[in-house]
């Protein structure tokens, strides 16, 4: 549709109701219930009714005053649709008209949200908008960028999350006959030169594409942050998940994640394992739960693995909790033979930075058994003067 012939504008929309994500969160009013702030650390609940998805395609990917956005893709959540609204500038000289449209669709939201918007998208808008000396409600909108707590999730199992790798892997989506996003500027230029709306066919659908897959992959994040252990499957995403959650200090959920981890990667690598059972084992220590947490670093050394912090936490155990100064010794004596093992075949391990701390507790370990010794040696000796 043309408007006032300063821009243009297209309106499609896409269905969502077979989405399993979407019914999730169709059931809780379409709204995003994230405990453990997933998305945005500093929200709980997020509405997605007043969230305006934005995705901008621009004349060059260098940012600067010289960019400007040609093509400012949005969309949000009407009925069970996705609708994907796209504004083109015919021509330079009308990017204020725009802007100022879309300052004005802005007003209508609480929140905005792009996929990797954070350090593009939306440093490009405030730049034209103080160009063009518009005031704007841009930064008066909360900003979920998506790329985040995707890369929380998948960071583990995919190489790549970008967009269209999430698409394929996590989506389940492939696209054909797509537009490289390289050539985007170089179609709009086209564009002007000819006068031809069709010219920029391809780049319309390119950021279609985008706007509703973004939004598919904020439904999914959506209905993790909600319900995890219901909506992640592979055992990596599970344990990257419990690692963002662990570091966020909500250990008990952390905790969960790790244990449907373990149970579920007989195929995993071995470290992957260890890993996981480290994890675990600090969950459990900072839920005091110290016998649970002992069980599974021990777990870690009967694959003949003596990790510096392994070592470290099992003697810090048996010397302050279990008062086995003997035990806590023998351990740290494991650790630092196996520390010199690695610095034999390779003097720069990182493992040998441990070394003087290890070392530091084993003299004290063997000052205190000593006294130990010294307190039993006296108190028998006591005994039979006793008798005597």
């Amino acid at each position: 549709a043309r408007e006032g012939a300063f821009f243009f504008r297209k309106e499609k929309t896409y269905p969502l109701f077979e989405r399993a994500s979407y019914q999730r969160l169709w059931e809780q009013g379409l709204v995003i219930r994230d405990p453990c702030g997933l998305i945005c650390e500093d929200l709980r609940e997020i509405p997605l009714r007043e969230v305006l998805f934005l995705d901008l395609e621009t004349t060059g990917l260098a940012g600067g005053t010289g960019t400007l956005a040609f093509l400012i893709g949005l969309a949000y959540l009407e009925l069970d649709c996705i609708v994907v609204r796209q504004y083109v500038l015919p021509d330079f000289n009308h990017e204020y008209l725009m802007l100022k449209q879309l300052d004005a669709l802005l007003r209508g939201y609480r929140f905005t949200a792009s996929f990797n918007g954070k350090t593009f998208d939306l440093p490009l808008l405030r730049t034209r908008f103080l160009l063009n000396r518009l005031e704007t409600c841009l930064d008066d909108l909360v900003h979920l960028d998506f790329l985040h707590p995707a890369r929380r999730i998948w960071r583990q199992r995919l190489n790549n999350c970008d967009l269209q790798s999430l698409e394929r892997e996590v989506l389940g989506l492939n696209r054909v006959g797509d537009l490289p996003g390289s050539l985007i500027p170089q179609m709009y230029f086209e564009f002007l030169r000819r006068r031809d709306l069709w010219a920029l066919e391809d780049v319309l659908e390119h950021n279609y594409h985008d706007m509703v897959n973004m939004v598919l992959l904020a439904l999914r994040i959506g209905a993790i942050a909600s319900d995890p252990l219901t909506h992640l499957q592979h055992p990596l995403d599970l344990c990257a998940l419990a690692g963002y959650y662990f570091q966020r200090q909500h250990w008990q959920l952390a905790a969960r994640l790790l244990e449907h981890f373990l149970a579920a990667s007989p195929s995993q690598p071995v470290e992957k394992k260890l890993e996981a059972y480290f994890l675990r084992a600090m969950a459990a220590k900072k839920l005091n739960q110290p016998e649970q947490a002992m069980a599974f670093l021990w777990k870690i050394l009967d694959q003949e693995h003596y990790h510096p912090r392994v070592v470290e936490e099992l003697a810090k155990f048996y010397e302050h909790q279990a008062r086995n100064f003997q035990l806590a010794s023998d351990i740290v004596n494991r650790g630092i033979r196996a520390i010199e093992v690695r610095q034999q075949l390779n003097p720069q391990d990182e493992w040998g930075r441990f070394l003087p701390a290890l070392q530091h507790r084993l003299n004290r370990l063997k000052r205190r058994l000593q006294k130990a010794r010294e307190h039993t040696a006296g108190r028998a000796n006591n005994g039979l003067a006793g008798d005597c």
